[in-house]
């Protein structure tokens, strides 16, 4: 029993003890987090501002604008307004809070202008607190907030200057109608441990109401964090409630300079640069350099506090009225025409020519080039001398250009075209240049020809492949030669690497004279004053240049296919082929031995290509199987 009433004893002790000290902590201060009926804190909810009957937030990176307080640390809200609204006058603000202050109270009369604080370009606006209107409305009633628990404060007739950053926030000195006061009190040991209270029945104490005193003039920190520590004392995170807008910056300066410019530009004609007042590339650097200010201006320099952007503004103008000056003032040199001059002169000639004769006829021009060369003669001729000498030169290249293209377009008469089956040569001849029934005949000389060796005894230690062919032209068996220089397309071996190739022309005894040749699609092409020998020779060619050549040549006679001279080809053929029975070799007399004028010798004959031979006797051979089997099943 003894044990039992000491216990009792004890725990009524522990109780009367914690209830005395609960009195002792929270007479005078509430302690947030532990919450009653009505005792919250006062919170600010941020700043409005009212644009054409539609509310925005100001800038912060402190979100409390929702139904409830949260620290997000994101951006929210708008940058940017012009220094006034679009009809004028000034801008209307609202400062938001969830609870509503109590001026009306006599305790509080004279302390409804301890709500707000103003600053402009980071100094505070004397007697901001004079644009205030109070008491505070319901958010709803103005349809501004959004949400029914807010109250506005009205900002009104606070004229804002350009380029300048305005800041608003809310200071400790604000009460809410439940006496809870922003201030947060201090322990005896010196920690914040809650908001001040005034309530009807507890008045503050002395220190209490001191540190209220020193305190209400200082910008409210919401507490975004709190931690009771085990200790009793509390780690207290807070960050400044503060909301911001900057004006754009007034860009009269530059406007100013800009509008003489656009103005000087807008009076430009293009007859001015034909008189050679004003040089064309200067007016185009001025109008770039305006265009790129003008774009600057509006996303850069309207966007700066106006000290810097007045800087930026008088920088740009000055650099702009030296470009203004420089299109004004300097002149242009007259340039060169002397070559578009004679150009025009040449090309109004084959003009008025050509025009007049216009057909798809011998000695006739195309009649689209010769349109052409009529529009190049008009551009150029509204070229002057105080255009700049690069569009002098330009206009002379295109015309000179139109004058080539109708010169080319003109029907020549036609040629003589020679295609030798076995080898792929091609050979073209000016009409009459040889009589119109010669024929062209193209042996190719083996490597144990004396002439062949002859030959080759003449190229270089790096010539290992070459081959000698002989184009001759005969009249039935006479033979003739060109009258006039022919130009021979001669297929390139896969053998020979292009890029060593050479063609020579080989004269008596072996001696080679190099032939200067172009290569092209597998072919190389020259031409030559007379007939006869010519040897081609090279390098070997790489595996590659081999793959590469064949290929270059399919693709040639791929392409010819659908030419005018692939017709013309064609159609030789099929002549050739009608007359194939009518027409006699005129080897077959020059090859005869008792003939010791023949240029061919038996090695000659032996080194000449045996595949139609060898397909006849395969030939013949078929068909004897064929026949042998028939009559092996007859049996």
């Amino acid at each position: 029993m003894r044990k039992k009433s000491r216990l009792v004893i004890t725990t009524a002790l522990l109780v009367l003890a914690m209830l005395f000290t609960q009195s002792m902590a929270f007479g005078v201060v509430w302690e947030f987090g532990t919450a009653g009926s009505g005792q919250n804190p006062f919170t600010p909810r941020g700043y409005l501002i009212d644009i054409d009957g539609t509310a925005y937030f100001l800038g912060s990176n402190y979100n409390n604008s929702g139904s409830s307080v949260a620290y997000s640390g994101n951006h929210n809200g708008i940058d940017y307004i012009d220094a006034k609204p679009a009809g004028g006058g000034t801008h209307t603000f609202y400062a938001m809070t969830d609870r509503n202050p109590w001026p009306s109270r006599s305790e509080w009369i004279g302390y409804e202008q301890l709500f707000l604080f103003g600053y402009k370009d980071g100094r505070l606006i004397p007697n901001f607190n004079s644009y205030v209107n109070t008491p505070p409305v319901r958010g709803t009633s103005k349809n501004i907030s959004g949400s029914n628990s807010g109250w506005l404060f009205e900002i009104s007739g606070l004229e804002l200057d350009p380029g300048s950053r305005y800041e608003f926030g809310f200071l400790r000195g604000m009460q809410a109608n439940n006496g809870i006061t922003l201030v947060l009190a201090e322990d005896e040991a010196g920690g914040l441990i809650g908001y001040i209270q005034q309530t009807e029945n507890a008045g503050l104490t002395s220190e209490e109401r001191a540190k209220y005193n020193n305190d209400k003039y200082l910008e409210y920190d919401f507490v975004s964090r709190w931690i009771r520590m085990d200790d009793g004392s509390y780690d207290v995170r807070t960050v400044p409630m503060r909301f911001s807008v900057q004006t754009y910056a007034d860009l009269s300066v530059w406007q100013n300079a800009a509008k003489e410019a656009q103005d000087f530009l807008d009076g430009v004609k293009e007859a001015d640069y034909q008189n050679g007042l004003y040089r064309r590339e200067n007016v185009e650097s001025l109008q770039a350099l305006l265009d790129a200010y003008n774009k600057r201006a509006e996303k850069q320099v309207k966007l700066m506090l106006q000290p810097q952007a007045n800087n930026n503004q008088k920088a740009m103008a000055e650099d702009l009225a030296k470009a203004l000056e420089k299109a004004k003032s300097d002149k242009p040199e007259p340039g060169d025409l002397t070559r578009l001059e004679a150009l025009i002169k040449e090309a109004k000639e084959l003009y008025q020519t050509a025009s007049a004769n216009i057909g798809t006829g011998n000695g006739q021009y195309g009649g689209p080039q010769v349109t052409e060369l009529g529009k190049a003669i008009e551009s150029a001729e509204k070229i002057t001398k105080f255009n700049t000498q690069g569009q002098i030169d330009a206009e002379s290249e295109a015309l000179d250009k139109a004058i080539k293209e109708v010169k080319a377009s003109k029907v020549l008469d036609p040629l003589m075209r020679f295609y030798d089956n076995l080898t792929g040569i091609a050979v073209t001849a000016p009409i009459g240049s040889m009589p119109d029934n010669t024929k062209m005949i193209v042996r190719e000389m083996g490597d144990e020809t004396p002439e062949y060796k002859a030959a080759s005894g003449n190229l270089s230690s790096s010539q290992r492949q070459a081959l000698y062919y002989r184009i001759q032209f005969f009249d039935g068996d006479k033979e003739v030669k060109p009258g006039q220089p022919i130009n021979i397309q001669m297929p390139i071996d896969s053998d020979i690497s292009t890029k060593s190739l050479a063609v020579y022309y080989v004269k008596d005894g072996g001696a080679l004279k190099k032939v200067s040749i172009k290569k092209a699609g597998g072919y190389a092409l020259f031409s030559s004053n007379v007939s006869g020998d010519f040897l081609m020779a090279g390098a070997e060619a790489t595996e590659e240049e081999k793959k590469q050549t064949d290929t270059d040549r399919k693709q040639t006679i791929i392409a010819e296919k659908d030419s005018d001279d692939n017709q013309i080809k064609e159609n030789e053929l099929e002549s050739k082929k009608k007359k194939k029975e009518e027409f006699k070799n005129p080897l077959n007399n020059l090859l005869k031995e008792d003939e010791p004028e023949s240029p061919f010798s038996e090695d000659v004959r032996r080194e000449s290509n045996p595949i139609y031979l060898i397909l006849i006797a395969i030939a013949i051979a078929l068909a004897g199987i064929v026949q042998g089997v028939r009559g092996f099943r007859r049996k």
